[in-house]
């Protein structure tokens, strides 16, 4: 898996995109409000009334938006979206026009790349330790299905000389192979020896397995749990006119189930 690949992936969780004139997270969109030269669009009044909802709009492309007081949070979780927010040059936010100058261009390019770099880097880890915790499943796995084998033919043996069988070492040979359960019967009627001793302590230690592999383990890295970024911009627009006040990466909790 190259980085590309890595990138895309991971950016796929997040991107869609739909008509102009769809409902996206309840921001509705206004066909005549459309501007070809600017390829932006305004948000329509019903939308503020949502606060949670508030989106910045770049033509087709939307970014969630969080309003603290007079300041507006825009969290560009996807580089897709970024990069062609800063080809564009502006978007609208709250009935506002954010006209992106290039030092601001460079920044949250510059910024989302560290994003990028740290996303993947995370990502490739989470996927290493996931990938273990499967392999250590299944060789957990295979490992119990050879002791089970070896302790049936084990348990064979000491019935077939006759030797001292604990009742749960002799139902799980029944149930497992019912052939050599009969064989090992026939034979322990022609010859009877008695080993108590250590036929009791081998019969704890299966006991001793069998109750280890009746309990569950914990693979705690089977999630696929990693530290996400995103790119963070805070604006503040006063009497019109706006300013950016900090463009930074910040973290976002990130689950992937079901990878």
């Amino acid at each position: 898996m190259n980085g590309t690949n890595i990138s895309t992936f991971i950016n796929s969780f997040n991107y869609q995109s739909e008509p102009l004139n769809k409902t996206h997270n309840n921001v509705n969109y206004d066909k005549n409000n459309v501007n070809d030269n600017q390829d932006a669009i305004k948000i329509s009044t019903e939308s503020y009334a949502i606060p949670s909802q508030i989106k910045a709009v770049s033509g087709k492309d939307t970014v969630d938006v969080t309003k603290v007081d007079n300041k507006f949070i825009m969290h560009f979780d996807n580089s897709a979206i970024l990069s062609r927010i800063v080809q564009r040059g502006h978007l609208e936010v709250d009935g506002n026009t954010l006209t992106l100058s290039e030092e601001t261009k460079q920044k949250l390019l510059s910024t989302n790349k560290k994003v990028e770099e740290a996303n993947e880097r995370n990502f490739m880890q989470a996927l290493m330790k996931y990938e273990a915790s499967v392999a250590k499943q299944q060789a957990d796995a295979f490992k119990q299905m050879g002791n089970k084998q070896n302790r049936t033919l084990q348990t064979a043996s000491r019935i077939m000389h006759g030797r001292k069988v604990s009742q749960a070492d002799e139902q799980e040979l029944m149930m497992t192979n019912p052939e050599l359960y009969a064989m090992a019967k026939s034979a322990a009627l022609m010859k009877k020896q008695h080993q108590d001793d250590e036929d009791e302590k081998i019969s704890r230690q299966n006991d001793e397995a069998r109750l280890h592999e009746s309990q569950p383990q914990n693979y705690t890295s089977a999630a696929l749990d990693y530290q996400r970024f995103e790119t963070q911009m805070v604006v503040s627009f006063d009497e019109a006119e706006s300013q950016i006040q900090s463009i930074s990466a910040s973290p976002v909790e990130f689950t992937m189930n079901g990878y």
